[in-house]
Order: structure tokens, then sequence, then C-alpha cells
């Protein structure tokens, strides 16, 4: 069920709000990176195009993708506040994050420009048995990005996913 807010300056904002919800909605608003080398990483996203909020430093950074924020920390700060008795992870930490794109000939062009741009190649691009097509890279700390196409999916004008199949 959708809720109309009109605010000071009169733009109307609707919020989405599903009654049977939990106290946790059901939404992904903030993947956080812990950053071993802060300006390696930043320079990074900043070299694939993606547009770095305009308040980031070395001290913390965000780059806003078609819904979610992409925040980057200095490991030890996120470590001290996400796992406080942990020492800092090392070597791939078995996730993924994936970009989705509109056809499946982007695969291959953004898996390119993604390596251009720094990314070490994991595995290249090639269909898959669900009948989309994909490529994995890896950023300059080792994060694991999938670059996938789906036939089915589908988004919304900022490119947010709305729907895999």
């Amino acid at each position: 069920m959708g809720r109309l807010t009109i605010l000071e300056n009169g733009d109307v904002v609707r919020s989405w709000q599903d009654l049977n919800m939990t106290e946790i909605p059901a939404r992904l608003s903030i993947i956080t990176l812990g950053a071993r080398e802060m300006d390696v990483l930043r320079s990074f996203y900043r070299t694939l195009g993606w547009p770095e909020l305009p308040n980031g430093d070395s001290s913390w950074t965000g780059f806003l993708l078609g819904g979610v924020l992409l925040a980057l920390f200095p490991i030890s700060d996120l470590t001290a506040e996400a796992a406080p008795d942990s020492t800092a992870p090392t070597g791939w930490s078995g996730v993924t994050l994936a970009c989705t794109v509109g056809t499946r000939d982007e695969v291959d062009s953004a898996f390119h420009a993604a390596v251009a741009a720094g990314a070490a190649p994991v595995a290249a691009a090639t269909d898959r048995s669900w009948g989309g097509r994909s490529a994995f890279v890896a950023d300059p700390e080792g994060n694991r990005w999938e670059i996938t196409w789906s036939p089915q999916a589908t988004y919304d004008a900022r490119g947010a996913l709305l729907s895999w199949g």
C-alpha cells in the first residue's frame, strides 16, 4: 500500500509500506565494503565512471547505484564496529556483488570495461544454464563482482532491479 507525503516545497513523495511487514523491512539499502587501501578502492570505482557522493573522502565514501548505496569504509574501522572481537578478514569472504546489465552483449563489454579500469578477471562471460549470461571480476581488494544479464529481468527508471524472472 502506498502513502503520499507532501513536502514543504510542494513535492509529492510516494512511500511504499507493506501492511504485513515485520519490524525489519525487506529491502537492501547499503552494502559496505571494508577497504584496506581506501584511495585505491575509491579510485577504482571512480574509474568505472560511478558517481561518488560529494562528501566522500579517505575516511568514508559512497557511490549511489540504482537505489543501493555502495559504501567504502576502512577495514579496521569497520571491523571495530561490526565485529569488535574479531580480526580483520583476509581472503575471499564467500560473498559476491552483482551488477545487472540490460542485454546479453553488455555482459562482455562491461566485463572488459571493468578489467580496463583495474579489476582482475575471474571468469570470462559465459551463457548460463538458467538462460542468462554472466562473468566475474574482482576489484583491487578482491571483492567479487558478477556482471550478469537475465532475459526476464525488469528495471525501474533508475536502473533498480524490479524482477529477475
